[in-house]
């Protein structure tokens, strides 16, 4: 899942059209310094999104609702809304040209990231909980390593352009994230303060077992523009 969002900054690295994307310089294949750089640059212009090319915003990224129930825990968020996509880091880049066989690329990320919701939450997270209400959530120094392995296709306009083939990734985050859920157990003041305390201390543990769904949700947006991108810019627009 996490490939997709350091695949997503990867590819918007290189774009020339100026009249759509002018923020932006092409880089050798082989020159990961200006890869770095020139995602950086990018970044948060492109997650403001592009019209003109068919790109949806992604910040401030809201989803309308995510599951992400477990086996012992009900855990619905509704009017989901994340912010920090656009001050992600780019900390490395590496591409292996698709004219060479596989073309791959490599992205690695640094994202500081929140998230505030509607939850409806019900079951065993640590402890027995209830609740539903507002929920907001802090992720900090979430880094991620991807690899991705690619191909050429023919666009529509009859140029090279670029295919994800397969991704394979791992990440990992500094032991900072914050989670806070209102309205814990209603009718129970004295379990709903010791349940928060619980919360409180082990934030990071919750995050790991509940954000996976999360970060799937926003990577199918960001996915989704990925896709539209690769459609539209062909591979001679991309790279010197």
């Amino acid at each position: 899942m996490k490939e997709y969002l350091v695949l997503f900054f990867a590819v918007i690295l290189c774009v020339t059209d100026a009249s759509k994307v002018p923020f932006i310089n092409k880089c050798k294949v082989e020159d990961s310094q200006c890869l770095v750089k020139s995602t950086q640059s990018a970044i948060p212009t492109f997650s403001a999104g592009i019209p003109e090319l068919g790109i949806s915003p992604l910040e401030p990224l809201l989803v309308k609702s995510i599951d992400a129930s477990t086996g012992n825990l009900k855990f619905i968020l509704n009017d989901v809304v994340i912010k920090g996509l656009k001050e992600c880091v780019a900390m490395k880049v590496e591409f292996q040209d698709i004219k060479s066989t596989p073309g791959k690329i490599y992205i690695k990320l640094a994202c500081n990231t929140t998230l505030d919701a509607q939850y409806d939450m019900k079951g065993q997270l640590i402890v027995p909980i209830e609740g539903k209400g507002k929920t907001s959530a802090s992720l900090s120094e979430i880094t991620s390593k991807v690899e991705c392995e690619l191909s050429d296709k023919t666009g529509k306009d009859g140029k090279l352009h670029i295919k994800v083939k397969s991704c394979t990734s791992k990440y990992d985050f500094k032991p900072n994230s914050k989670v806070h859920f209102d309205n814990l157990f209603p009718d129970n003041e004295v379990l709903a303060q010791s349940t928060k305390a619980v919360i409180e201390t082990n934030s990071d543990v919750i995050v790991s077992e509940l954000g996976p769904p999360i970060l799937k949700s926003i990577l199918d947006n960001i996915v989704k523009n990925i896709k539209i991108f690769l459609e539209k810019v062909p591979y001679e627009d991309l790279f010197l």
